[in-house]
């Protein structure tokens, strides 16, 4: 599981989801902060 924890408030993605060719990055948004995690 990738995590982000933004002002108390987390989200989670669990990895066997994100993996593939296509899907190296997650464009998200938590507590009106743009986030982008890669991996």
């Amino acid at each position: 599981v990738l995590g982000v924890v933004i002002d108390g408030k987390a989200r989670a993605y669990p990895i066997n989801m994100l993996t593939g060719p296509t899907r190296e990055i997650i464009n998200d948004e938590l507590s009106d902060v743009a986030i982008a995690a890669t991996w």
